[in-house]
């Protein structure tokens, strides 16, 4: 006799197929954020120019300031 009810192990084709459909849609938005005109690697290299600038204005400041007192 056949049993109705059959148990299936392991994934099928299908799933496997849907898996890799939605790892590839998930890898292409990543690479489009990561790489885009606003995107994460712009915005730190953004920022890393805006710290520099800031940190040569803080020094010269500091310089300028030293030189008034009278540097001992």
């Amino acid at each position: 006799m056949i049993s109705k009810k059959r148990r299936e192990k392991g994934i099928t084709l299908i799933v496997l197929v849907i898996t890799i459909i939605i790892l590839m849609i998930l890898a292409g938005v990543t690479l489009r954020l990561t790489g885009s005109t606003n995107g994460v690697l712009n915005g730190a290299k953004n920022t890393t120019d805006k710290y520099d600038s800031l940190k040569t204005y803080e020094e010269d400041s500091i310089q300028k300031l030293e030189d008034k007192m009278g540097n001992p």
